[in-house]
């Protein structure tokens, strides 16, 4: 965790996603003339696309800025990597019109998360017409989730045979910094599992389904420090004459400064069957053994 300090504002980020797509949020954003800014969207910070964004503007000078919500119907998103002397910055502009809202950042939204302040001194902070008249920032950010998402797996017992019962005890964990919610977690089984049922309980703050069957697909939250726990109890089916593998992802669109923890993966083995004599096979072993006998006597001299 870095610490920065910027036009007076402290400015906390982690470095490093797991997810591609983030949502930002608008934080505290005023202009000058007293109007103010909010909304969410959506940034792919590996493509640069901007998505799913609404963003309203109200108040100040409602003659020149009448109030209205940028919008994907009305209006096109931009975000623009830094070119000197310019920020990095997110950019809407309205559809048959010349007014724009920009937002340059003091840090690249791509590559950073958190809270990640407005560059009040750039020469495009504001919204306005191409670029006059215009209304500049006074203050505001926009945030983004941080949050460790750690999953582990243990699959038990290691070795079984076709009829037994097999356990799959995964753990998905928010080590935070930030609460998280709409977490996708996914524990597809292998063909060999049959009849597989679930169970799921939070450990914290949090929400997950309580039960399932088959292989795992749920949507979860979880508040930092909270644990969703799911149990899967299966069959084990034919064996496949190799080892077996289940793997569990938690996949968030919170910013991840640890990433690679989301999947694990277990094995297990289902052994091919201990070799057994029916009766007919008994009955011809103990024949046998009886004539190895017999024959055994015949040579031991008296």
């Amino acid at each position: 965790m870095r610490v920065w300090l910027a036009l007076g504002m402290g400015i906390c980020f982690h470095v490093g996603s797991d997810a591609a797509v983030r949502t930002f949020t608008l934080s505290g954003v005023t202009f000058a003339d007293g109007g103010t800014a909010s909304g969410t969207f959506d940034l792919d910070t590996v493509s640069g696309a901007v998505s799913n964004w609404s963003i309203a503007v109200a108040g100040g000078d409602t003659g020149t800025f009448p109030p209205l919500v940028y919008s994907p119907s009305n209006s096109t998103g931009f975000y623009w990597p830094a070119v000197s002397p310019y920020a990095p910055r997110i950019q809407f502009n309205l559809n048959d019109s010349n007014r724009q809202l920009r937002l340059p950042l003091l840090l690249d939204p791509t590559a950073n998360c958190g809270t990640i302040g407005i560059a009040l001194n750039d020469a495009l902070a504001a919204e306005c017409y191409n670029c006059s008249p215009y209304r500049t920032y006074t203050a505001g950010a926009v945030t983004t989730p941080a949050a460790d998402i750690a999953t582990s797996i243990l699959v038990t017992p290691p070795q079984v045979q076709s009829g037994d019962a097999v356990t799959v005890a995964v753990s998905v964990v928010n080590n935070g910094p930030d609460a998280v919610a709409g977490v996708a977690v996914s524990v597809p089984l292998p063909a060999s599992l049959v009849t597989a049922s679930w169970t799921c309980t939070v450990i914290g703050t949090g929400t997950c389904a309580a039960s399932g069957s088959g292989s795992v697909t749920d949507s979860i939250s979880l508040a930092p420090g909270a644990a969703a726990q799911y149990t899967i109890v299966a069959t084990a089916g034919v064996p496949t004459g190799s080892s077996e593998t289940v793997t569990a992802t938690a996949t968030s669109s919170a910013c991840d400064d640890n990433p690679g923890d989301e999947s694990a993966t277990g094995q297990f083995l289902i052994a091919n069957p201990i070799p057994t004599l029916d009766t007919v096979g008994m009955a011809l072993l103990i024949g046998l053994l009886i004539v190895a006998g017999s024959l055994a006597l015949r040579r031991i001299p008296i």
